[in-house]
């Protein structure tokens, strides 16, 4: 965003170690205060090494939605998850990137709902078989920044 003078400024939801069902309340409960013309989310990959899918593609529809009522402005991207290394969550992983497809797609009628595809990152990129190394950050910038171009003013 740099390079195109944009400096932004911005509030950070992390929750080390959590799942979409705690980490999603919170996110929308920091919409107020933050006031954010772009919402980034990236949640999933905890649910599938946990896992914890019960009606995940409700939960993600239910968070995109709380954060479009929250404010009229608001641009919401959501990450399709890198495949990890470990073998036991790929079937979770895949199951959660199409519900992420699939919840986006019911709601790209708004204009205010993309996806950022992660899922062409390679797995050799983490550090512990699920964690992003330097390299996977660097290529996920990239992702974010091309999903979310058409919403960037200067």
């Amino acid at each position: 965003l740099g390079r195109r003078g944009i400096a932004p400024t911005y509030t950070m939801q992390a929750y080390g170690g959590q799942t979409l069902r705690y980490v999603a309340p919170r996110a929308i409960d920091a919409i107020p205060a933050a006031n954010p013309n772009i919402m980034l989310v990236h949640l999933g990959t905890n649910d599938a090494v946990q896992p914890d899918l019960t009606d995940w593609q409700t939960r993600i529809g239910d968070l995109i939605d709380q954060a479009l009522a929250a404010s009229p402005t608001l641009h919401i991207c959501i990450a399709k998850i890198q495949y990890s290394r470990n073998t036991g969550a790929i079937t979770n992983e895949q199951t959660i990137n199409a519900a992420i497809t699939a919840a986006v797609n019911a709601r790209t009628t708004t204009g205010r709902v993309t996806t950022a595809d992660m899922t062409g990152i390679p797995a050799r990129w983490t550090e512990d078989g699920i964690h992003p190394m330097n390299a996977a950050y660097n290529d996920m910038a990239h992702r974010w920044h091309a999903a979310i171009e058409g919403w960037l003013t200067t």
